[in-house]
């Protein structure tokens, strides 16, 4: 819309004071979304962490240990290190260290403010959009970013929303000069929203009969959508000149299993609905929402579905159910041995940030320390095959943590000291930070 107004030469537009209206506030929005954190260099010799608690996710807790890391890889870890000579030494006695925080599903970098329609790129128009690549859209210089990963997290599931059909996801570091320095994995996943089939009766409302009838048609529409893209890849497959369809050609990795169907799905019936949808054709799936999911743990485990939970500070999905159901929800999923990884339902991209809180409000109600750290590590990466990178502290693996002065989910004591993400420093500065200092000089006499 902006573009048009701008070249379009009608005597309206042209040199006119409406005109430098629209350029002050092009400038106004860019300077609204850019932060000025340049991302860090790597290296030039080792970094060494001494005397500190290693939280590993794998091999346990190692208490007064040596960490250190070279060209973005750790080389070397445990109770007895040799350091290098030359190494660049961070004595974090008494701190804590822990592999980069992972969140599930984010729209981080796609929305600046919910309130501004003009911030927001998380969305396009229409219902299926398998096209839709979020990783385009990903603002590096968003000013929520930094205020993000200031509580330990390093990236996120970064993907659209609206419509059916919304489109590719793609897992991105929360640091970078451009998309392609933040990218970490491309296509991570395709995001699908599996239609609502409560009826509800209500004074006004539409019949019961109309509901069910648009219900039909919306899983018949999605039904038709899935058989046309299936017979795309097959001609495509046997005949070279077939005719090339951007959304159709965009389906063909979900539907050959390289690219797996994130589903975003809260009630049970949507779940069983979704799962066997997904199982008559072969499609690997990952389960977004799963308010419910509690309801069909023998499914999800059979299928070998994993689930990007809402998060547990949530209301329960009906009346009658327990109060602290959201927050018991992460325990059985883990007792039933279904790996899961943390999302935040709604449009403030920013409180994505509150994900080692969340941690902590799954351990008060049964979950291990040790499970609630592997839901913002480990089994995120595993989610999205980045298990052999990211998610723990291990030698060979990528040197993405961070340094705390206390335990991360302790909201009082975790205070975020240092972080790296491949081995570069991360600037933890942001703009609430320095707003804090600022006006706390009000106080100074």
């Amino acid at each position: 819309m902006i573009s048009r107004i701008i070249y379009d030469n009608s005597p309206i537009t042209k040199g006119t004071p409406y005109m430098k209206t629209i350029h002050a506030l092009l400038i106004l929005c860019s300077l609204l979304t850019a932060h000025d954190l340049a991302p860090g260099r790597q290296p030039a010799v080792p970094v060494a962490i001494l005397h500190a608690t290693l939280h590993t996710v794998t091999s346990g807790t190692l208490h007064d240990a040596t960490l250190i890391f070279d060209k973005g890889i750790i080389t070397a870890m445990g109770t007895r290190v040799d350091v290098p000579e030359n190494a660049h030494v961070i004595n974090a006695a008494g701190m804590h260290v822990y592999p980069g925080l992972i969140a599930g599903k984010a729209g981080t970098g796609l929305v600046e403010i919910g309130a501004v329609r003009a911030t927001q790129d998380n969305s396009e128009t229409g219902a299926f959009n398998p096209n839709v690549r979020a990783e385009t859209a990903y603002n590096t210089d968003s000013e929520v970013i930094p205020t993000v990963r200031s509580n330990g997290l390093v990236a996120a599931f970064i993907a659209p929303d609206g419509g059916r059909l919304s489109g590719l996801g793609a897992v991105m570091y929360f640091d970078g000069w451009n998309k392609n320095d933040a990218r970490v994995k491309s296509d991570a996943g395709m995001i699908l929203n599996w239609p609502g089939l409560n009826i509800r009766i209500r004074p006004g409302g539409p019949p019961p009969e109309k509901q069910k009838e648009k219900i039909r048609q919306s899983l018949e529409e999605l039904d038709n959508f899935f058989d046309a893209a299936e017979a795309y890849r097959q001609a495509r497959q046997s005949l070279k000149g077939a005719t090339f369809d951007i959304r159709y050609e965009s389906m063909i990795p979900v539907l050959a299993g390289r690219i797996p169907l994130v589903v975003r799905a809260n009630d049970a019936q949507q779940i069983r609905q979704a799962v066997r949808f997904c199982a008559a054709r072969s499609i690997k799936m990952i389960l977004l929402g799963g308010a419910d999911s509690w309801k069909t743990l023998p499914l999800l485990k059979a299928h070998h579905i994993p689930v990007i939970l809402r998060q547990p500070h949530s209301l329960p999905m009906r009346p009658d159910e327990d109060y602290d159901q959201p927050f018991k929800t992460p325990r059985l999923l883990a007792e039933a041995g279904i790996p899961f990884a943390l999302t935040k339902v709604g449009w403030d991209t920013w409180d994505i940030r509150n994900l080692p809180f969340w941690g902590a409000t799954m351990v008060a109600h049964g979950l291990s320390r040790e499970d609630a750290l592997k839901s913002m590590t480990l089994w995120p990466a595993r989610i999205f095959s980045l298990e052999d990178r990211l998610g723990s502290l291990e030698k060979g693996k990528s040197a993405t943590l961070f340094i705390s002065r206390g335990d991360v989910m302790d909201y009082g004591s975790h205070a975020v000291q240092y972080m790296f993400i491949e081995g570069r420093p991360v600037d933890l500065d942001n703009r609430q930070k320095r707003l804090y200092h600022k006006y706390g000089k009000r106080l100074e006499k």
